[in-house]
């Protein structure tokens, strides 16, 4: 994704008011213990009550040994020490929805724009990429009130901005919907020129319910693809942003018409759509490499993957229907 921003890890309220009601209880003070020598098992029973208020209001949010990690030593030793980002939370369970949501979004688009009010859009693609667009527009307001409301703020949190680390990840449909999300001006603006470039030859050519799965389906590997990395590398943080599906529109689009000629806002490239590929490519993993800028290198190389496939595998449904069409004349 063209941008990306980093938060810390912070306490959850719950946690810091069962910290305080544990630390102001009599057993911790001075004064208790001098004063009221007698209260030490009114005490204790005390802090038990709070142990069970903390789990109880907690509703299965803590994990277990299994969950973190965490797995003790054959002979009772204590073993390994926890690691929250392990394979299963970090990489596996992001695989299978990735899996599950492509499935889901390949075989329902075409059923959603055939029997459905958004059949309407078959016939008015302009107006189905305004609608997109206005869509991270929109998401893009919501950001700008993120102060004016705690649950607008958490709402964006959870849903519309991609936590990379499996300890604080709130939800995995972040994965989708943060390829919908822009929280400065010039990085919607470059993102939504973007996409409006090429989106026009590709809905044409590809069709709206086609072209819908190819944006979503990519926009979820690219996100995939940047929470791998970040577990490879150690290098958590927040992304969000429209650039990694915009790089798979691109690189189906190249994939398709490897010669059309493009141009770096107003500078022509030299080679064509082939040539803009390659040098975006080889951008993008050097920036995985030496990692020059806080760009989200890994969600343009996931989507660009994605894309170039998809486009090359349209491009042979292609030639195969007209090889059929010409059998026939």
């Amino acid at each position: 994704m063209f941008g990306l921003g980093l938060r810390f890890i912070k306490p959850s309220a719950s946690f810091k008011t069962f910290h305080r009601d544990i630390f102001n209880c009599s057993l911790f003070s001075s004064k208790s213990r001098t004063l009221y020598p007698t209260r030490t098992f009114q005490t204790q029973t005390h802090i038990v009550q709070q142990f069970r208020l903390y789990f109880k209001s907690q509703r299965r949010k803590y994990a277990t040994y299994s969950e973190l990690g965490y797995y003790p030593g054959r002979m009772g030793g204590s073993g390994e020490g926890p690691h929250f980002n392990n394979v299963k939370n970090n990489v596996a369970k992001p695989i299978l929805y990735t899996i599950a949501f492509s499935a889901v979004t390949y075989f329902t688009m075409p059923y959603i724009f055939d029997h459905t009010p958004m059949e309407y859009f078959k016939t008015h693609k302009k107006y189905y990429l305004y609608g997109l667009i206005g869509l991270n527009v929109a998401v893009f307001g919501l950001w700008q009130l993120r102060f004016n409301g705690g649950r607008i703020y958490s709402f964006l949190e959870k849903y519309f901005l991609l936590d990379r680390s499996s300890l604080t990840r709130k939800s995995n449909v972040s994965m989708i919907l943060s390829t919908f999300s822009h929280q400065e001006f010039f990085h919607l603006f470059v993102n939504m020129l973007c996409l409006y470039s090429f989106a026009i030859s590709m809905v044409n050519i590809m069709g709206v319910s086609q072209f819908s799965s190819l944006y979503l389906i990519s926009g979820c590997a690219s996100s995939l693809a940047s929470i791998i990395f970040s577990f490879v590398t150690k290098s958590y943080g927040c992304s969000l942003g429209a650039s990694g599906a915009i790089s798979a529109i691109f690189a189906a689009f190249t994939a398709i018409f490897p010669t059309a000629n493009v141009a770096l806002f107003i500078i022509p490239i030299p080679g064509g759509a082939s040539t803009a590929l390659a040098l975006f490519t080889a951008y993008n993993v050097g920036g995985c490499i030496f990692r020059w800028s806080t760009f989200d290198f890994a969600a343009h190389l996931g989507g660009t993957i994605v894309g170039y496939l998809w486009g090359m595998q349209y491009k042979k449904k292609i030639k195969a229907k007209y090889r059929h069409l010409r059998s026939y004349w």
